[in-house]
């Protein structure tokens, strides 16, 4: 009782270690977070501002997806090129590889005001987290004097220290009417051997000519222009001015030799003018490249229209109408994709329609007709382009592994689904549905296991459930239906992990949590094998068929030979009479390997007598440990007594000595 006893206490001990192993780790796992930081909080229109991202504890790969405040352009980053992902407009996409902290570089915009960055950290887990630390930039007015005043602020930029890569930038003039050409200087030293200017042009500027041979320009990036340098010390390119008047902003960057960049410096801003007279109207979007179901602000500025005038703009199919900057009584949206706008001097405004959830390029087209009822078509940019998300849905769970019988909040994300779309969660057999933070009239749970989310414009909602009283992991699965009928599964975490249930009371009641409860969770172990029942009643025969494997390992001393029999020891005197009987008495599957065949076959490996083969046959029998589904019980810690041990290996004994006289009497 005493070896029981200990047994027991030690397995309590073993499973609270395990438990403790389990549960430190976890506590000690800091969760990821991610921070924002600027060169500056306070800045010129158009002045370069350096962000910085400080990352941690995001797993071995993480994003941080950084949405720019309209005005600000992105300009580059201390990542690898391939880490980065400007083609979406505003939000600038950084892969991490391990990276702590890198920093990326905007140009401010030319709007005075405060200016709102936002961002989050996706972490190998696929679990996205909020960007901490500082998220605004305040662009400071600036003197309305002379608008050409700025243009020489970068040039101190393009002072590099001698020796190094530069490049250097300057126009023929940076005030011009509209639609008039602009020549484009750049200088450039110190590259190497070869190099490579990539200068980004602003919307509604057209790349025109070079002094440099057609072979070294690639014209075919739209607003993106490559100069390839052969060892060039300046060159010119000539763009055409856009028919809007404002001021517009060039970037551009010097690759050397060594395949480093460097920002091209200078003048960099040009401000185009109403040409005198002129009547125009050009559009222009916040994006041209958005995501399927995202808002899109299209900006329209007019000019010398007259007292009254009207834009009509004829949205791509797809596209929806949202708002306008307007009055409601000038905007009349009743035609569909056909909207008019009423213009009552305004000289510009803006309005907001949804992006369509079919992808590809999609063009706008429009009217400006005068007080004279004449009809102009509007000028500048055109095209949007739709890209599709990979997984419009996903799905996190808070917190990742609960109790029984806790609560679980699912939390579901969602985009460009259009006006209209549908969750479909199908929880694991025992979950119970609780609630929801949707209004009810959106939530039909009359379907079991399977609820049904209604979406009306959300992007992300939450509902909660109780977790099933079994111990294990669960999967959830479920599908996302957007206003177009089309069906994607849900993406994200799919399964959530329910912990183990408190020990049942212990069958002795005499040892407290530690033996009865270690030995309860214990056995059920190897609940389907006949054994565990073996340790309980040692005295009948039939226990000797787990014993074979117990026997060996706690009784070293005694030759191999001994304990091997063992299994056969039972069968052999009950099969006197014939083989066949081995197999009645022991129906268990040690019986079924009838080792008394091998008896009548000499066997060489018999060690105990020479002469006689057949009672080393009785050894061959070491077969029978087969039965491998038995080694199990060893592992309940030997709670099988000395003295038990002592007095089977007695009986063995006699049974050998025995069997062994009667097998020679025959003999004789």
């Amino acid at each position: 009782m005493l070896n029981n006893a200990i047994a027991r206490v030690t397995i309590a001990l073993a499973v609270v270690a395990v438990a403790l192993m389990g549960i430190l780790p976890a506590a000690a796992q800091q969760s990821p977070s991610a921070t924002r930081s600027f060169s500056s909080t306070t800045v010129d229109p158009g002045a370069d501002v350096t962000v910085t991202i400080n990352a941690a504890n995001y797993g071995g790969f993480g994003r941080v997806t950084e949405t720019l405040p309209n005005g600000f352009t992105y300009k580059s980053s201390s990542l690898d090129d391939s880490q980065v992902d400007a083609s979406r407009g505003q939000e600038i996409r950084f892969t991490l590889q391990g990276d702590s902290s890198f920093t990326y570089v905007v140009t401010a915009s030319d709007t005075a005001g405060p200016h709102d960055f936002s961002g989050m950290l996706r972490d190998s887990d696929r679990e996205n987290h909020d960007i901490g630390g500082d998220s605004r930039v305040t662009v400071q007015a600036t003197a309305p004097s002379d608008t050409a005043t700025p243009t020489p602020t970068p040039t101190p930029t393009a002072q590099p220290s001698p020796g190094s890569p530069n490049a250097t930038r300057s126009f023929s003039s940076t005030t011009v009417d509209a639609g008039a050409d602009v020549t484009v200087t750049i200088a450039v030293a110190n590259y190497g051997g070869f190099g490579r200017v990539t200068e980004t042009l602003p919307t509604g500027f057209t790349y025109k000519s070079s002094s440099l041979e057609d072979s070294q320009v690639d014209a075919s990036g739209g607003q993106v222009v490559r100069f390839t340098l052969q060892g060039d010390s300046s060159f010119t390119y000539v763009v055409t001015a856009p028919s809007t008047a404002d001021s517009y902003d060039f970037s551009g960057e010097l690759r050397d030799s060594d395949r480093n960049n460097h920002t091209v410096g200078g003048a960099s801003r040009v401000t185009v003018r109403a040409a005198p007279g002129g009547l125009s109207a050009t559009r222009s979007f916040s994006s041209t490249t958005v995501d399927a179901g995202a808002d899109v602000t299209v900006t329209i500025a007019v000019a010398n229209y007259g007292g009254f005038g009207r834009v009509t703009e004829t949205l791509p199919s797809g596209f929806t109408y949202k708002s306008s900057s307007l009055n409601d009584s000038q905007v009349d949206a009743s035609g569909g994709q056909v909207v008019r706008f009423t213009l009552q001097g305004e000289t510009s405004f803006t309005y907001v329609v949804t992006a369509s959830s079919m992808g590809g390029s999609h063009d706008f087209s429009g009217e400006l007709r005068d007080s004279d009822r004449n009809d102009h078509t509007a000028g500048g940019a055109s095209s949007v382009t739709v890209q599709i998300p990979a997984g419009p849905a996903s799905r996190s769970f808070s917190p990742r592994s609960v109790s029984p019988g806790a609560d679980v909040t699912v939390t579901i994300n969602a985009r460009n689904y259009g006006g209209f779309g549908r969750v479909t969660e199908t929880l694991p057999a025992g979950f119970v549905y609780k609630s929801s933070n949707l209004d009810d009239s959106q939530v039909d749970a009359s379907g079991g296991q399977v609820i049904s989310f209604t979406l009306q414009g959300e992007t992300s909602f939450s509902y909660v459930v109780t977790a099933p009283a079994s111990a294990q992991t669960y999967n959830f699965s479920g599908e996302f239906r957007d206003s177009d009928r089309m069906d994607t599964s849900i993406g994200g975490t799919p399964s959530l992990r329910v912990g183990a249930p408190p020990p049942p009371p212990p069958p002795p009641s005499r040892p407290p949590s530690g033996g009865g409860g270690g030995g309860g969770t214990f056995t059920p172990a190897p609940p389907a094998t006949p054994p565990p029942p073996a340790p309980a009643t040692p005295v009948p025969p039939p226990t000797p068929t787990p014993v074979p494997t117990a026997t060996p390992t706690p009784v070293p001393p005694a030759p191999t030979a001994t304990p091997t029999p063992v299994p056969t020891a039972t069968p052999t005197p009950t099969a006197t009479p014939t083989p066949r009987p081995t197999a009645t008495p022991t129906p268990r599957p040690t019986a079924t390997p009838t080792p008394v065949p091998p008896t009548a076959t000499p066997v060489p490996p018999a060690p105990t007598a020479t002469a006689t083969p057949a009672p080393t046959a009785t050894p061959t029998p070491t077969a029978t440990p087969v039965p491998p589904a038995p080694p199990v019980v060893p592992e309940d810690e030997g709670g099988i007594p000395v003295w038990v041990i002592f007095l089977i290996v007695l009986a063995v004994g006699a049974v050998v000595v025995v069997g062994g006289l009667a097998m020679r009497s025959r003999q004789r």
